[in-house]
């Protein structure tokens, strides 16, 4: 639109009219502030002055108020001592403005990220978590600042260990036989 203000500024007439066509659905009289929905917009502005002189200018904006979706899931527990990884599936998408960076961590612990949309299942080994209840979290924003975010509790099982024999066991003693 600077090319307009500029023939606005530079004409000692006057200003006739301005105009505005939001999307090419016809030329309305500008009267004041423009509201648009979530989307890709087309605004075509025209302006006439008083000595008959025109000039227009159209401008594409894009329009992004809705946060990205987000989806997390994952099983309820896993061993990870008796070998098992827990499966996260992470689903982060936004047809907005586009996904910025998003962020899978577990107690506040990033453990997997990226600039862009994802769906795809992670599998997590458990290291650095100890046995007990633990919040996974995904967090995520698009290029317009919109965010969201999901949690899902989940329990890090830890294995019990074989008892030891008592003293004295023979069970587990070897024994030798000569002949």
């Amino acid at each position: 639109l600077p090319a307009l203000l500029a023939f606005l500024a530079g004409q000692g007439s006057g200003l006739a009219s301005l105009q505005v066509s939001l999307d090419s659905s016809g030329w309305v009289a500008y009267s004041g502030p423009l509201t648009f929905s979530d989307g890709e917009h087309t605004v075509d502005l025209r302006a006439a002055d008083a000595a008959g002189n025109t000039a227009g200018e159209a401008q594409s904006i894009r329009i992004d108020t809705l946060p990205p979706d987000i989806d997390l899931s994952s099983g309820a527990n896993f061993c990870p001592g008796c070998g098992e990884t827990l499966d996260i599936g992470v689903e982060v998408q936004d047809a907005g403005s586009g996904i910025v960076d998003w962020t899978l961590s577990v107690d506040g612990s990033p453990i997997a990220s990226g600039s862009s949309s994802v769906s795809q299942t992670l599998s997590w080994d458990g290291a650095g978590f100890g046995g007990g209840w633990h919040t996974l979290g995904l967090q995520a924003r698009d290029a317009a600042g919109n965010t969201d975010e999901a949690t899902l509790a989940m329990t890090v099982i830890v294995p019990t260990p074989a008892p030891e024999p008592p003293p004295g066991d023979s069970s587990s003693a070897s024994t030798s036989v000569t002949s």
